[in-house]
């Protein structure tokens, strides 16, 4: 039958009752830590990302799951394709589905909230132990084990298209990521030419803020700033906002906080004539940013050294400070 190779067994719902109260234990002190502390139970990057519209979220989920799909191991095709098999030679029971529920629900999650723009796929580690064991469990009731050349052929096949991982330059980056490389070297200068304790508004609120811990930031993209991450935009009015995670932004809470500086665009920055994200935009449109900020552009070695030419092109903005005019 269908299902003969699942048995119903009554459980101990004590053993149930144990396994939630150590989750419990773990997860109310720091949830209560996370409302403490950040004054939210999830964080920003959830309302960055979760916040996008739905369509943007499931065109860009679509692209990311269907992206991973077509990389090598192909372990959501295999996995796909043993449980069509186990389907057809009626293999079946609670554990395969079981599994097949959990790896299913993720899926599903990482599709809606629209996937990500890193490398590596990085939101699907999770899941990846799953879909493994879901697997090799719908293998290990299909095929008998007396059937050992089969078990070996598929072993080594799974092997050898793992192994196709070291050549795929999105699996596995030959390079430094630029906003990383790019970020480093403007952070070093930053650090040391700028006074200390100085506020810049950016979009790289990685690399740079890591290099110059001696100043204050504004992530203009709201990933480390609550103001931002909650703010709703429906509408998309540049490409780069289509990025997972570079939709929003505010113009006005930025010159609101008064920075001394503001890096807008890449790393290297870029002139307010060619605003890449949604606070570039809406600072190039307010008069007053035009009229409290100077542009400045100078050449940077790969230390952070200022030097007279070649080298990076690094582009910002100063506070012009009025009281002493």
């Amino acid at each position: 039958m269908f299902w003969q190779a699942s048995t119903y067994q009554p459980r101990d719902w004590s053993h149930c009752f144990g396994y939630l109260l150590g989750v419990l234990i773990l997860a109310i002190p720091y949830a209560t830590w996370q409302i403490t502390y950040y004054g939210n139970l999830v964080p920003n990057t959830f309302y960055v990302k979760a916040g996008t519209p739905l369509w943007l979220r499931l065109e860009s989920g679509t692209y990311y799951l269907k992206d991973y799909f077509i990389r090598p191991p192909f372990l959501p095709i295999l996995t796909c394709i043993s449980l069509g098999y186990s389907l057809k030679k009626r293999s079946w029971n609670s554990r395969l589905t079981y599994l097949t529920l959990l790896v299913s629900a993720y899926l599903v999650f990482i599709f809606l909230v629209g996937g990500d723009h890193m490398q590596s796929y990085r939101l699907l580690l999770p899941v990846i132990p799953l879909m493994s064991g879901l697997f090799t469990t719908a293998l290990s009731l299909t095929l008998e084990s007396s059937r050992k050349v089969t078990i070996t052929l598929i072993t080594l096949s799974v092997l050898m298209l793992s192994s196709l991982q070291l050549w795929d330059k999105t699996l596995n980056p030959q390079k430094e990521d630029p906003a990383t490389s790019v970020g480093t070297i403007v952070g070093k200068y930053i650090e040391f030419a700028w006074p200390a304790g100085s506020l810049v508004a950016l979009n790289t609120a990685g690399s740079t803020p890591y290099y110059a811990g001696s100043h204050t930031f504004i992530d203009m993209l709201g990933l480390n700033d609550p103001i931002i991450a909650k703010r709703v935009i429906e509408n998309v009015e540049l490409p780069l906002q289509k990025i997972p995670g570079h939709l929003k932004g505010d113009g006005k809470y930025v010159l609101s906080r008064q920075p001394d500086y503001i890096i807008l665009g890449p790393g290297e920055g870029t002139d307010a004539t060619q605003p890449w994200y949604l606070s570039d935009l809406e600072l190039s449109r307010d008069p007053l940013f035009h009229r409290d900020y100077a542009v400045h552009r100078i050449r940077l070695d790969r230390n952070g050294n200022e030097v007279s030419g070649g080298g990076l092109i690094f582009t910002y903005y100063e506070r012009i400070n009025h009281q002493e005019e």
